[in-house]
Parts: structure tokens; C-alpha cells; sequence
């Protein structure tokens, strides 16, 4: 066979198999680097610890899955750095795996399938991004990505009872994992409704089977939601950015800006590369026909429903997109991507070794790239996993049990995982989340200085902290027992971080 042979012709069994274990090697390589490259966790890292405090319906502006089943992490695996990586490199694979089953009902060669799977790697938002220091977002794609697969699963092959149960599962799976897969789900299944061929699938009465299931799994975080309605939505209006500072045609302007940012993130390197790599291939006439014509108008009229969605927000005066945002509502391009091109044009051997080289290339640089961003950084470009918990907790002048209060969520993580044993607040409006510090007879105050010399002293308190322990203690007035600054450098790095504490007694 030569070099430009179809590849309808070529891969074979060892083709996923092989995948599979570069993929599982990575995996482990992943969770390796991220256990042994620092002990500090980051932004979403100590959130996921400081909130496994609580077993609770909600968790504030995230839907409470991801917490859920970290928390059984938490509870099987001592180190909390390990817990965290090996549950979201879990996800990947298991994200990975819906692609490969996916894209096998989309296209004929199992080649086909593990070049969808290798085009993940060119989507930075998700090989990179969410690799780096995300959590929910790890998880609403993954949900994304289940979604897709029932819904194909359903439109071609079984619309039986247990094929509309696992649709509610993975819609479930959605709800509870990020609300911003909404923007897959109702696009999606609006505009499968509107296909004739489509709703036919679906109109049938055992796909009551799948509002059942999410109604039961989804019905005690809808409540929660209900009663906690301002604390669900407050963050996240502030991140939509809907101030009207500037001219209305300015910030539609930005968030024209920011919304194709965002997409190019996603998708314009996988694009890119893709044009390059097979814009050579001959077209295959008739290229759509049948339940593939079907297949390509919810495709393509999903995607334009999208972006008429998006285009609202901008009209709307949204002028801040995040990629990670849209993630879950793009997922599964690389599927659709690959669905084209097996249809529609005659893929080569030689193309597609080059495809799986390219990614492969990029899959080997990711890990490097995370290990050196952190190992390499530099004076004023420090990131959260350079920042030295552990040392700073090693001078920790207080003992025994107390409970630690401090005004930052990525503080309050860290100095959980150092200090295990001890129950931290966080000076936050998280009334959801109540402590009991009358049950402790010493308490902490704790908040950071961003650079500080080896000679400086204890700065005050800020007054929102002090306000928040005067609230919890009931204390009108608090007489401290000492204060002090601890220092230390940062990890790899010579410059120092600060932590200031200041400690009192309850009577």
C-alpha cells in the first residue's frame, strides 16, 4: 500500500489500542509532574478542598457535582494534590473515550475515530487550559461530550428505554456540572426538534424515561438553587462584565472582540491545522446522503444557533467571553470535523500520519510546558503552584485545634492542606456554609502580603476580616494574643511571599 492510499483502507484493532495506552502513559506522566512539581494547589484546586467541609445541595455559583465526587476523592486518597489530579485526568480519558465511541458512529474507519480523538490535543482550550488550573469546566466538558454521545446514540442507533435512561444520565450529568451547558443543551435540542427525522426519534413514550432521571438526580440542586437564587447567579453576572462604562458601541465592539477570541481558542488551531493538513483531498460526490444529510443539518444549524446565541450576549452589552465558557458547547467539533471529512473528501495515509504527528508533538509539549511555567518562573511572574504554603505553615507559631479565618479562597485551601485537621472560614458572603467557631477557644486570622523583606513587621488587619471574626465569635471587641509575619521564597524562585497572622481567644 502506498503512502497515498485511502485511509478508508488502512488502521485496523491496534489502531485505538495504541491510542489508549499513549493516552493512559499520559495520563499517568500528568498526574506524576503534578504531584511532584509542587505541593501548593491552585486557584480551583484549594477551592474543591476548602468547600469538601461541606456535603451540601449547592455550592454557590457552580452546581455542586464536581465537588460531590471530588469529595470521595478526598475521602479515598490522603494527599489532597493527588486526589485532585488523578480525579481530572480520570475525566480526560473517560472524555477521550466518548470521542472515540462518538466519532465510530460517525464515520466508517477506526482511524477515522483516533484522528477525532488526536484533534483534542489541538483545541488549547482544553488540552492546556483546563489542564493548567481548572475543575468544573473539566467536568461540564466531559458532560458535553456524554451529551453528544447519547444524542447520536439515540438518532442512529437504539432509541430503546436504557438508550433514553443514559441520555438522562449524561443530561443530568450537564445540569449538575456547569450551568453554561445550557448552551449546548438547548440549542441542541431545539434544533433537533425542528428536524422532522429527528423528533420522530425522540417522540416516543419511553423518552419520558430521560426527564424522570433528571428530574430525580437534578430536583435537590433546582430547590437549593431556588432558595439561593442571588448567591447561584451574583458571581457570574459580575464575570459577564455588563457594566455600561465607555460608549454602547465600544463595549459591543469588545465583545465582538472577545467572543472571536474565545471561538479561535477553541478551535482555530485545530481548524488551521486541519485546512493544511487536508486541503489537498479530493471531494467525495455524492458527499452527504440520507441519515448523514440529517446528521450534517443538526450540525450545521446547531453551530449557526450558536453563534446567533453569542451575538445576542454581545447585543445584549456582554463584553467579556471566556473560552473556557464555551468549551462544553464545542467539544465535540473534533467529531463533527471528522464526520466531514470521511464524508466529504478522500482522506490519504499520509495525511493522517501527519495529523497524528502533528498532535502527538503537541500532546509530548503540554507537560513540558506546565512543568516549565512553574519550575522556570521568574521575579513578578510567579504562579499559584511557585507560592510556599508549606513552608510557611512550618513556622507557624499557633498549635493545637483553632479555627483559621481568612479572605482568600486559594489561602484557605492551602493552609487546609498544611494544616489538616483544623476547620478554616473564609470571610466571604457564604452563608450557606456556617462555622462554629464559639466550639474553638483559639482563632486565627490569616491574610497575605504580596512581597515583604525580611524586616517587616506585621501589617493590620484588614477590617473586613476583622468585622467577619467579630460576627462569628460575637465579640464586640477582640484583644490579640500576638500577631507576626511569616516569609518565605517562593518556590523555585528567590523572592519572598509574605503571610500575616494575628490569634485571639474566645472565653
Amino acid at each position: 500500500m502506498n503512502e497515498h492510499s485511502s485511509v478508508q483502507s488502512i488502521g485496523g484493532p491496534r489502531w485505538p489500542v495504541v491510542l489508549f495506552i499513549l493516552l493512559g502513559l499520559n495520563a499517568v506522566v500528568q498526574v506524576v509532574l503534578r504531584v511532584s512539581i509542587s505541593d501548593s494547589l491552585g486557584l480551583d484546586e484549594a477551592e474543591q478542598l476548602f468547600l469538601s467541609q461541606w456535603l451540601v445541595l449547592g455550592y454557590g455559583p457552580q452546581p455542586p457535582l464536581y465537588n460531590w465526587i471530588q469529595q470521595g476523592f478526598f475521602a479515598l486518597i490522603p494527599s489532597p494534590v493527588l486526589a485532585l489530579s488523578l480525579f481530572k485526568h480520570l475525566l480526560f480519558l473517560g472524555l477521550f473515550a466518548l470521542m472515540y465511541k462518538t466519532t465510530r458512529m460517525l464515520v466508517t474507519p477506526a482511524a477515522g475515530a483516533v484522528l477525532a480523538v488526536a484533534m483534542l490535543f489541538l483545541m488549547p482550550e482544553f488540552s492546556f487550559e483546563a489542564q493548567r488550573d481548572l475543575t468544573h469546566t473539566v467536568l461540564a466538558a466531559f458532560s458535553g461530550m456524554w451529551f453528544f454521545y447519547a444524542l447520536i446514540r439515540i438518532l442512529l442507533k437504539a432509541n430503546g428505554a436504557k438508550d433514553f435512561i443514559l441520555f438522562g444520565l449524561a443530561l443530568s450529568s450537564c445540569l449538575l456540572s456547569k450551568y453554561n451547558t445550557l448552551l449546548l443543551v438547548v440549542p441542541m435540542l431545539a434544533v433537533a426538534a425542528g428536524i422532522g427525522e429527528l423528533r420522530r426519534r425522540f417522540w416516543v413514550p419511553r423518552a419520558g424515561l430521560a426527564l424522570l432521571v433528571m428530574a430525580v438526580l437534578c430536583a435537590p440542586h433546582w430547590y437549593w438553587l431556588f432558595q439561593h437564587l442571588g448567591d447561584a447567579t451574583a458571581n457570574s453576572i459580575d464575570k459577564l462584565d455588563l457594566t455600561e462604562d465607555g460608549s454602547a458601541i465600544g463595549i459591543r465592539i469588545e465583545g465582538l472582540k472577545n467572543m472571536a477570541g474565545s471561538i479561535s481558542g477553541i478551535a482555530g488551531a485545530l481548524l488551521a491545522t486541519a485546512a493544511i493538513v487536508f486541503w489537498r483531498s479530493s471531494p467525495r460526490k455524492p458527499a452527504l446522503s440520507g441519515p448523514e444529510q440529517m446528521l450534517g443539518k443538526l450540525f450545521r444549524r446547531y453551530l449557526i444557533v450558536l453563534l446567533c446565541v453569542m451575538l445576542g450576549f454581545v447585543a445584549f452589552g456582554i463584553g467579556d467571553f471566556k473560552g473556557r465558557w464555551l468549551l462544553p458547547s464545542l467539544v465535540f467539533l473534533p467529531a463533527v470535523l471528522c464526520f466531514y471529512l470521511f464524508r466529504c473528501r478522500k482522506v490519504t495515509q499520509r495525511q493522517l500520519r501527519l495529523f497524528l504527528a502533528i498532535s502527538l508533538v503537541v500532546g509530548l509539549a503540554i507537560p513540558v510546558a506546565l512543568g516549565v511555567r512553574v519550575a522556570a518562573a521568574r521575579p513578578g511572574n510567579y504562579k499559584r503552584l511557585n507560592e510556599p504554603y508549606r513552608e510557611l505553615v512550618e513556622q507557624f507559631p499557633v498549635t493545637g485545634d483553632f479555627l483559621l479565618i481568612t479572605d482568600r479562597v486559594r489561602v484557605a485551601g492551602n493552609l487546609m492542606h498544611h494544616l489538616p485537621g483544623n476547620v478554616v472560614a473564609l470571610s466571604a458572603d457564604m452563608d450557606y456554609f456556617p462555622v462554629a467557631p464559639r466550639t474553638h477557644q483559639t482563632v486565627v486570622l490569616a491574610w497575605r502580603e504580596k512581597h515583604a523583606g525580611r524586616n517587616a513587621g506585621p501589617r493590620q488587619v484588614p477590617g473586613r476580616l476583622l468585622a467577619f471574626a467579630k460576627e462569628q465569635t460575637g465579640l464586640e471587641t477582640i484583644e490579640f494574643e500576638g500577631v507576626a509575619m511569616l516569609y518565605a521564597p517562593y518556590k523555585y524562585g528567590t523572592e519572598l511571599r509574605a503571610l500575616n497572622l494575628a490569634w485571639f481567644r474566645v472565653n
